[in-house]
């Protein structure tokens, strides 16, 4: 059994490798920034469709003698002298073992293919935390971030995707992202872990159910149609409610629409929060749908995508929303523009952050102004210890 997991992890990162060598230049010639920022209803799905580009036969280099200044003297005390460096930075807990030797075998292949180095390219981990003056230099929405200290020269397609921050080169956003996105469908989130110090939009648009002055925040992405969406509800919400019972905790709700056909569902829903700032009535709607959804999914084990648009339509959907609002769907049509904008917004902020499946979460401490990002169906046991593992930072 071992050995066939071995043999798995080692196919699933030079897998990993060639995809990524691939998307390279996808990114660079701004294909995926299309992918994430363009309007669409089904991240997931436009992710998987990108067309890879037929690149030029011969490519342009950019010249790099490796960090210089401060940036020199700062890797050179951390990770000792070297020529040629991978190094990932990290907020607060050090990526293990296995996620280190999956980022080093994507980047081996794509600096065989896309650059001329002096020397073999070692790895370095560096706590950023540690290191505000480097802290300063990082713009992105999710932590670990890859970045390149190397002497020799880079295709330029490769160097554009990274920000020249004094010979060091710190991976984009959409770098980042994507790379977190793609290595974690191999390694859940909370074995690296995935780390933030950017909040999640959140003013008065935006249902918050309990204490705004709660110490923890947990923002939910979820899609109506997601079946492991119910399973959370089903299994590991109840919990979750007691410690906003008791003032520990604030649950937010965030859109991720993956399922096209619950789209109209959300826009509606949300409309619903505008016209009552009432974010009990929103969890009412989601328990509701994802009772029958589960019971479809899990209990019947009916989860066919015909079953479940006949389950959970538009028309029951609606009868919960007049149900809990009090208001009749077609007085809520003057919100329905604002709420098409804010759901394109929250799709847009959890690809930022690296999450592209339901259900996503990111557990934010509010003091300590950082946070964790999870992706997927966990426990009760499991969810509460990441949400005190934030508390206690």
């Amino acid at each position: 059994m071992a050995l066939k997991r071995v043999a798995f992890a080692v196919i699933a990162a030079v897998l990993i490798g060639i995809v990524v060598a691939s998307v390279i230049l996808i990114v660079a010639r701004g294909r995926l920034w299309n992918w994430y920022y363009t309007a669409t209803p089904a991240p997931i799905h436009t992710a998987q469709s990108s067309t890879p580009v037929t690149t030029t036969t011969r490519m342009v280099y950019v010249s790099l003698s490796g960090p210089r200044g401060s940036m020199k003297s700062l890797l050179d005390s951390v990770c000792g002298k070297s020529s040629n460096l991978l190094v990932i930075l990290y907020l607060k807990t050090k990526p293990n073992a296995t996620f280190v030797k999956m980022v080093q075998r994507v980047f081996d292949n794509v600096l065989s293919r896309y650059a001329k180095l002096s020397a073999p390219v070692g790895v370095c981990l560096v706590n950023v935390s540690k290191e505000p003056s480097l802290l300063r230099e990082v713009e992105t929405y999710s932590y670990p971030v890859v970045a390149l200290a190397l002497r020799g020269s880079v295709s330029k397609e490769l160097y554009n995707l990274f920000n020249n921050v004094s010979g060091l080169l710190i991976a984009k956003e959409t770098l980042t992202s994507y790379l977190l996105g793609r290595l974690t469908q191999y390694l859940p989130y909370e074995s690296i872990p995935v780390e933030t110090r950017v909040e999640p939009r959140i003013d008065n648009a935006t249902p918050v159910l309990g204490s705004r002055s709660a110490p923890v925040y947990l923002f939910i992405y979820e899609d109506s149609h997601c079946p492991y969406c119910a399973m959370f509800y089903h299994e590991t919400m109840p919990s979750l409610l007691k410690l906003v019972k008791e003032g520990k905790l604030a649950i937010v709700f965030k859109n991720l629409i993956v399922h096209p056909q619950s789209l109209e569902q959300h826009v509606y829903i949300e409309a619903m929060y505008l016209a009552t700032r009432n974010a009990s009535a929103v969890l009412y709607v989601m328990e509701h749908i994802y009772s029958r959804l589960y019971d479809t999914c899990f209990v019947k084990n009916q989860c066919y995508e015909n079953t479940v648009d006949k389950e959970i339509s538009d028309a029951y959907v609606f009868s919960l929303i007049e149900r809990a609002s009090g208001l009749k769907i077609s007085q809520l049509q003057k919100y329905v523009n604002e709420s098409k904008e804010i759901i394109q917004y929250d799709t847009n902020e959890a690809l930022r952050y690296g999450i592209s499946g339901t259900p996503g979460f990111i557990i934010w401490n509010r003091e300590k102004q950082y946070g964790l990002i999870v992706v997927g169906v966990h426990s009760p046991e499991s969810m509460i210890s990441l949400i005190n593992k934030v508390l206690s930072n």
